[in-house]
């Protein structure tokens, strides 16, 4: 544990550091790790010469653009090339995809970089969002019960800076009930229909909420109707988190809500569409610090778009706004037109008497709407998710809608809001 506070306190004194000097360090981190990934990493050498480049023709951001972006498909193919000189799977932590954009995937980091994105760049963001020293923490892992009871099972001296405990989502929530009221945590951290599903148990059953406690979302969309149903029931402390397994935290909501923080002393982000536009787009994170297995302009298969501001709280990184779901979840029209799932839940928020919903895009002319009602799914409801959605969608979309008593959640723990069963090339043309 020890091991971790050098970067820590890094990190911490970075975020007295002007704007200027951020970019001017990431910059340098930035050109950095180029020069590791062309030397030491066999599958980026060959892709930067078959681009007939090298690092030294990158003098500036303008010329980011020359180097090939890279896919988890190109990465997954490229077998032990994708490691550096001195590393392999023995001698790195590694971390696993679920899977949910359909190409599962496992990652590698060296020590260093394990710390700093797996545990210091968590410990600054949760302490700029009001945890102190010592607080109690429980994370909702997509972990089965023995892989929970493992990362439980620590040495006593690793409380004494994170009193950290895990559950399992596929646990009963009487369990976790139980489990919180006990344990007494500070901040519970997990999926955003996790606390959903958690809260729908305290409101039916009468359970009252410390609205002090830090609630940390991650993993999937959380918009705006959904952030608002959430505060109503656990409080205003509701702060939601961007990133991805492979590169772990990428952007975090401080207190103030003007957007998602960038790390950009760990991370430099790109936003990138069929327009040229560089503001909002497909996200490409190249990550500063990954040294055993770098990663260089890397597709993570999501839409965001950068702010262009600073937030009033005063840190020095800029901001971001992911979009609302995985790419791979717009809808496409007949007409090749894309909606955004946003767009579509956001359709939902006027409706009453709704406990979960989700809409698939089957093909292109039919959507399936599951709805879980609060009594029953009667016919004005039915009519009015009807013209709502068409009023998005167009009046020749075929909208199918289901009653469900449950609506359970993906293979991989996860709950998907919006799903679309449209080939993923047809909706994200390059």
């Amino acid at each position: 544990m020890l091991s971790v506070v050098p970067g820590y306190l890094q990190l911490m004194y970075n975020i007295k550091r002007s704007p200027k000097e951020i970019k001017k360090i990431q910059w340098r981190m930035f050109k950095k790790i180029l020069a590791h990934a062309y030397n030491d990493v066999p599958f980026y050498r060959e892709r930067f010469q078959k681009a007939g480049i090298t690092p030294d023709n990158i003098q500036s951001r303008k010329d980011i653009k020359k180097i090939p972006i890279t896919t988890k498909e190109e990465l997954r193919n490229a077998g032990n090339k994708i490691f550096a000189k001195g590393y392999s799977k023995d001698n790195c932590n590694s971390s696993k995809t679920t899977g949910s954009t359909g190409l599962p995937f496992t990652s590698y980091f060296d020590k260093k970089s394990w710390n700093l994105l797996k545990i210091s760049s968590k410990l600054r963001a949760r302490r700029l969002c009001g945890l102190k020293y010592g607080s109690k923490i429980v994370n909702i892992e997509t972990y089965n019960n023995q892989e929970i009871k493992q990362l439980n099972n620590r040495s006593w001296y690793y409380d004494k800076l994170i009193k950290l405990r895990y559950l399992s989502i596929f646990e009963d929530i009487e369990q976790h009930i139980e489990f919180y009221n006990a344990f007494k945590p500070d901040a519970l951290y997990g999926l955003t229909s996790y606390f959903l599903q958690l809260g729908r148990y305290m409101h039916e059953n009468g359970i009252k909420w410390n609205s002090q406690k830090l609630i940390f979302t991650s993993g999937e969309m959380l918009d705006i109707p959904t952030k608002n149903k959430l505060q109503k029931i656990f409080g205003p402390h509701i702060y939601d988190i961007y990133g991805t397994t492979e590169l772990k935290e990428v952007s975090w909501e401080c207190p103030k809500h003007e957007g998602h923080h960038i790390n950009e002393d760990l991370y430099l982000v790109e936003f990138i569409d069929n327009d040229a536009n560089i503001d909002e787009g497909e996200i490409v994170i190249t990550s500063l610090v990954h040294h055993a297995m770098p990663l260089i302009r890397y597709s993570v298969g999501d839409r965001g778009q950068a702010l262009n501001k600073y937030c009033s709280c005063g840190l020095p990184f800029a901001l971001m706004s992911p979009s609302q779901g995985r790419e791979v979840d717009y809808f496409i029209l007949p007409n090749t037109q894309l909606i955004s799932p946003y767009t579509l839940t956001m359709a939902m928020q006027p409706i009453e008497g709704i406990l979960q919903f989700k809409i698939i895009q089957h093909t292109k002319t039919c959507v399936e709407v599951k709805i879980r009602p609060l009594d029953t799914c009667h016919k004005e409801m039915k009519q009015l998710i009807m013209s709502q959605l068409k009023k998005i969608l167009g009046e020749n979309i075929t909208i199918r809608i289901t009653p469900c008593q449950i609506i359970p959640h993906e293979k991989s723990g996860k709950y998907r809001v919006i799903q679309s069963l449209v080939q993923s090339r047809e909706q994200n043309p390059r």
